[in-house]
């Protein structure tokens, strides 16, 4: 009686440690499908997720209809993770690299 009674407790316990051991895992950004590297290390990577447009000056359109194309650069990792309405602390957009055994 005593074995099945520590059987089913090992059993009802055992779900609860192993989501313990995976939700600690953190979501590291080098990690992530839209981590964009730099050439000074990845502290300085930047997250496609979040674009910065920048606004271009269209005045020489109306002199020789020239016009000059907005810049996308994206924000950085480090900034992404601060804010809770981006990313977060959590990693709330983390998508996993895909490996394609390469």
């Amino acid at each position: 009686m005593k074995l099945i009674f520590t059987i089913m407790s090992v059993i009802s316990i055992l779900p609860t440690m192993l989501c313990s051991f995976t939700s600690n895992k953190p979501n590291f950004c080098v990690n992530c499908t839209h981590f964009r590297g730099s050439l000074f290390g990845s502290k300085f990577g930047k997250c496609s997720l979040f674009p910065v447009i920048e606004n271009v000056d269209n005045r020489d359109y109306l002199v020789d209809g020239t016009t000059k194309k907005p810049t996308v650069d994206y924000k950085y990792c480090s900034v992404v993770r601060t804010y809770d309405s981006m990313c977060g602390e959590k990693g709330k957009m983390y998508e996993e690299k895909k490996n394609d055994g390469f």
